[in-house]
């Protein structure tokens, strides 16, 4: 039958199970789509999401393995009253929403940034295990998404982005990222932005004309000799 065919006459949807996008601050990476459910697909389409910075798998995995990240995240210095505001008038929040609030409902979005693991930085290991420590916040989860210059597996599910190149260690923009910075998914385009903060503070998503690589030099050589 059908149901249980490898190879099947009809599609089970209308999605491919991996898509390759594109960006300002890299050249491509890859969104694991079969990890993915239809209406996260849906969800994830056009949201802006707040960056979690991290320089290696061991950080991001201290912050995941904990029961506090909730609070973890709400503290965030980056996450300042106008960022805040500007995320409420984002998604129609009601005005005196709080960030915990914000975090529950899917209102606040987060990107956790795990880089420095591409192929000839750290031989490209398999971030499973953050992605599924990622998955016992079931309400973070929901809203939020994975990047890295790593990869992952078949087994991983969840909004996951790898292969990201160029990797950290050849200088690419992912290496320039910081908590506090803010990226739009527009998966109808296949593409994850970079966008610029003021315009944002200021009602608009304007996607920045490339990684800040001149600001931030001396930050992404030392991330490059980590």
């Amino acid at each position: 039958p059908q149901e249980r065919s490898v190879i099947r006459l009809q599609p089970i949807r209308d999605i491919s199970g991996t898509d390759i996008l594109r960006g300002n601050f890299f050249s491509s990476c890859t969104l694991k789509v079969s990890g993915m459910s239809t209406e996260s697909y849906k969800r994830f389409d056009g949201r802006v999401f707040l960056v979690r910075y991290y320089e290696n798998e061991t950080r991001c995995i201290e912050d995941l393995r904990s029961a506090n990240l909730v609070d973890t995240l709400r503290a965030m210095p980056e996450l300042t009253p106008d960022i805040l505001a500007a995320f409420r008038r984002l998604n129609g929040a009601p005005e005196n929403e709080d960030a915990l609030t914000m975090i529950d409902r899917g209102t606040l979005a987060f990107a956790f940034i795990i880089a420095g693991q591409g192929p000839r930085a750290f031989g490209m290991p398999e971030m499973f295990a953050p992605s599924q420590y990622l998955r016992h916040h079931g309400v973070i989860e929901r809203s939020s998404i994975m990047i890295t210059d790593g990869r992952y597996s078949g087994v991983t599910k969840g909004a996951c982005v790898g292969h990201m190149v160029p990797e950290v260690f050849e200088g690419g923009g992912i290496g320039t990222l910081m908590s506090g910075d803010l990226l739009w998914m527009r998966l109808d385009q296949r593409r994850i932005d970079l966008i610029d903060r003021e315009a944002f503070l200021s009602g608009l998503i304007e996607p920045l004309p490339g990684a800040p690589f001149h600001e931030r030099q001396a930050l992404l050589q030392r991330r490059q000799a980590a």
